[in-house]
């Protein structure tokens, strides 16, 4: 519920929601759900230790024991922390320098977040501005140009870039399309020495030509590329509502991971989900130690209920009736 209150987007609510309701839960629930049974298996040599069954192996239960921990270990790894709900998909702007990458952080964000000049290399550190979207935000992210490395502080910046390029979801390489002739350094995409984020081309300063020198000029990038490049223009906002749906259709696609679909913990989970685990593995550690469960089936007992006590933390408490009701549902007992 507070990671619900604090949820400050759309994103960061979905995801609180499916911490309180979701994925965690059901998981968790039928992890639970099979502890219940293994639980009542235990607690029914304790109170029928009188009628010849055979409720459970020390075998059986060490194989369960140890694949029910292997299975909440596994939720554990692959989940969020609730910490990690505020961070939201990164889109990055990138290319060489004065093709109007600041001018494009502004329009797009509607913030004026950027300063603005024709002067090569005003853009020094990281600048960011939420971006809505239709159906998610995320964050746009301008650095340095690229290639620039004449001096100390040109290395610096250069490495920053290269850095957020690395780490960014998207990437948005801008090229200035009014340039005479037209460089769009291409190569400096293929440079980066880490780029995880899918990449669109938006081709910016259209408003200082034609509509046929856009036409002649994108087509010729979209031969030497292999790849279709957007008319834009930060200055009148040409081509910028398109470029939002392309930045989206990228972050919508499979291989972008924002932790949409994944698991989500608040520490308070964490740690439950770790002493379940710590319980389980000394069941399994006493099932193997003593084949003879009969002789430590109250210890036993005792770790099946402490792991149960900390999944109920997350999914709520199993009742002793529940228990017996298992037992019962499964033996003919005092018939």
């Amino acid at each position: 519920m507070a990671a619900v209150i604090a949820a400050r987007s759309d994103a960061q609510l979905a995801a609180a929601n499916r911490l309180m309701h979701g994925a965690v839960s059901q998981r968790v629930f039928d992890l639970g759900e099979r502890l219940a049974d293994l639980l009542s298996l235990v607690e029914a040599d304790i109170d029928f230790s009188e009628e010849e069954i055979t409720f459970i192996t020390a075998e059986e239960l060490a194989a369960q024991t140890s694949g029910l921990r292997a299975e909440l270990q596994q939720i554990r790894e692959q989940a969020l922390s609730t910490e990690q709900l505020a961070v939201m998909p990164t889109v990055a702007l990138v290319g060489p320098p004065n093709v109007g990458k600041s001018s494009l952080l502004n329009a797009l964000s509607g913030v004026d977040r950027a300063i603005c000049s024709p002067v090569p290399g005003t853009t020094r550190d990281m600048l960011s501005a939420p971006l809505e979207l239709r159906r998610c935000e995320t964050m746009l992210v301008d650095a340095a140009g690229l290639g620039r490395t004449e001096t100390k502080l040109d290395r610096q910046a250069h490495a920053l870039a290269c850095k957020i390029a690395g780490q960014a979801d998207v990437l948005v390489f801008v090229v200035d399309l009014a340039a005479e002739p037209p460089a769009p350094q291409f190569e400096l995409l293929e440079a980066l020495p880490e780029r995880r984020g899918a990449v669109v081309y938006a081709a910016n300063k259209v408003d200082l030509l034609t509509r046929e020198e856009i036409s002649v000029r994108c087509e010729e990038l979209r031969v030497q590329r292999g790849e279709l490049i957007w008319p834009v223009s930060a200055v009148t906002g040409d081509g910028l509502d398109r470029l939002r749906g392309l930045i989206e259709s990228k972050l919508d696609a499979p291989e972008v991971d924002r932790g949409r679909e994944l698991l989500a913990l608040n520490a308070r989970h964490r740690r439950a989900i770790e002493e379940a685990e710590a319980a389980l593995q000394r069941a399994e550690g006493i099932c193997i130690a003593n084949p003879d469960i009969f002789g430590s089936v109250e210890v036993l007992a005792c770790e099946l209920r402490e792991a149960s006590d900390q999944l109920a933390v997350i999914t709520g408490a199993v009742h002793p009736e529940d228990l017996l009701a298992r037992v019962f549902g499964r033996f003919c007992i005092g018939k």
